[in-house]
């Protein structure tokens, strides 16, 4: 899968099959409750290799923004996805 810097965003399915497929992730969808106590559906994505993991929204069809990629990549602790990604500091450090 080449790179594609300036496009080809992957949808959040690409992005959950990449992690599973290519990185041994484990992947597990699931319910909480938000703020108000509603149930919400949500996928958890764990890099068993460095005990990191992150959540993710739950349509799957949805394209990942750069920003987003770069998040999901840090707090899995991903390195070399196929797409184009930006993460940037925190402006609280």
């Amino acid at each position: 899968m080449p790179a594609s810097p300036f496009g080809g965003h992957p949808r959040l399915a690409d992005f959950l099959r990449w992690a599973r497929d290519q990185k041994g992730c484990a992947v597990q969808f699931g319910l909480s409750l938000d703020a108000a106590g509603q149930p919400v559906a949500i996928i958890r994505i764990e890099n068993p290799a460095t005990g990191k993991w992150a959540i993710a929204g739950s349509d799957q069809m949805e394209f990942l923004a750069p920003a987003e990629l770069g998040r999901l990549l840090r707090r899995l602790g991903l390195e070399d996805a196929p797409w184009f990604s930006v993460d940037p500091p925190d402006d609280h450090d």
